[in-house]
């Protein structure tokens, strides 16, 4: 399973208080001016934990947002007076769908809350930061119109029962929010994308092993399957399993690309090596390209490699020298998984959530959910995404299952 991830991100809201008996002052909340349509954005919190006597048994962060935007993921961080983020522990936030209940939006908007139980042990006026992904939902009108948003945000805190807001010190109805601390505009300009309003159809199959990723390469038109192990299975063109590929120095493969006679392949569970595997002898060469290497794609002239150490960063190595020669700063947390589609990277993060992501800009379009996201009865969660002829095929991981869907737009027809 993944690495402790259920202490990272979270929600740009809560947390700072990993304290007891203090609650959360905010400081300055800000988000960026413009943005489009479908656009991930990050809201952002700088605040500090003072003391409030009782000890509380959640925080939590309050925003209100328009009714088509949606919030896909965040992360704060503690770090004790004066030492800056030497000492920051992040911590990630769950949505709290009950607490929400208790504010009042404006007309069209909507309220999320996120909480966590708080953590003993920090010192008093502990520096707190906290970001939250969301995405712009769209609106009518035609294409580059645009809107001005007014996003509110507020932190609270449960002590002896009673939730209460922190700052603005009760608040529950946001139309009486005005202060600037707590409120940011943000214009919104609508585009058309490719891939508006569409989500795939997909379908589940079982697998006979522990299914990752797949990629096909076309030189053989094999598939090679990565499944949690030291090898690599290989599929012929009728997915019957006719070998299986080892590296030896390797211990549990989860991500898998194809490039010009090469399979490049991630040890992220192990050893956090890159290997580049020469399928006419199956012999392989080692890279350290990042610490935590769970995604490989690649757009037919660099390999790219997802950091999940490094939440959002994109590493670029030269298919020849196995050398990183640029990251890419996006706005996936978490990410898990990357393919490309033709013209774009295709990213997933730990939540299920797909993106398009430019590869020279790294400007971040968040698509869709990719199926049985959050069902923790149903799949462990999503491991692995490649695009193969205009299908996305979302591997599973330990639950032997992959799920396919036609990808619509320019870059599958």
């Amino acid at each position: 399973m993944r690495r402790n991830r259920f202490q990272l991100v979270c929600l740009f809201l809560l947390l700072a208080l990993v304290l007891s008996g203090c609650k959360l002052s905010v400081t300055t909340f800000t988000a960026p001016d413009a943005a489009l349509t479908g656009d991930v954005i990050v809201l952002h919190l700088d605040g500090k934990a003072i003391p409030a006597g009782t000890p509380a048994a959640e925080y939590g962060l309050v925003l209100q947002i328009p009714e088509s935007w949606q919030v896909i993921s965040g992360k704060a961080s503690v770090s004790p007076p004066g030492l800056g983020s030497l000492m920051a522990t992040d911590y990630k936030i769950r949505e709290n769908p009950a607490y929400a209940e208790r504010y009042r939006p404006e007309p069209g908007h909507k309220i999320w809350v996120g909480t966590c139980t708080p953590f003993t042990g920090w010192p008093q006026m502990a520096a707190v930061t906290a970001s939250v992904n969301v995405v712009v939902g769209d609106f009518e009108g035609e294409e580059g119109e645009t809107r001005t948003y007014h996003v509110k945000m507020a932190a609270a805190a449960l002590r002896n029962g009673v939730w209460t807001t922190d700052a603005p010190p009760n608040f529950f109805a946001f139309s009486a929010m005005t202060h600037e601390t707590y409120v940011e505009s943000i214009d919104v300009t609508k585009i058309i994308t490719p891939f508006e309003d569409i989500t795939p159809e997909w379908a589940a199959y079982p697998f006979d092993h522990p299914f990752f990723g797949v990629v096909h390469a076309p030189t053989d038109g094999h598939y090679y399957v990565v499944q949690g192990n030291n090898q690599i299975l290989e599929l012929d063109e009728e997915l019957n399993e006719i070998a299986t590929i080892a590296i030896e120095s390797a211990e549990c493969l989860t991500a898998i690309t194809y490039l010009n006679g090469f399979l490049w392949v991630g040890d992220a569970r192990g050893a956090n090596y890159v290997y580049k595997l020469d399928l006419l002898d199956n012999t392989s060469q080692a890279f350290e390209v990042s610490s935590f290497p769970d995604g490989i794609g690649t757009d037919g002239q660099l390999v790219y490699v997802v950091d999940q150490d490094a939440s959002g960063v994109l590493n670029g190595v030269d298919p020849d020298t196995g050398e990183k020669v640029r990251d890419i700063e996006t706005l996936v947390q978490d990410p898990v998984g990357i393919t490309y589609d033709g013209s774009h990277l295709l990213v997933l993060d730990e939540n299920g959530a797909i993106y398009r992501v430019d590869p020279q800009t790294g400007h971040t379009h968040f698509l869709f959910l990719a199926p049985g996201s959050g069902d923790e009865n149903t799949y462990y969660g999503s491991e692995g995404i490649s695009y193969i002829a205009g299908y996305l095929v979302i591997g599973y991981g330990m639950e032997n299952t992959m799920v396919i869907g036609k990808l619509a737009g320019p870059a599958s027809e």
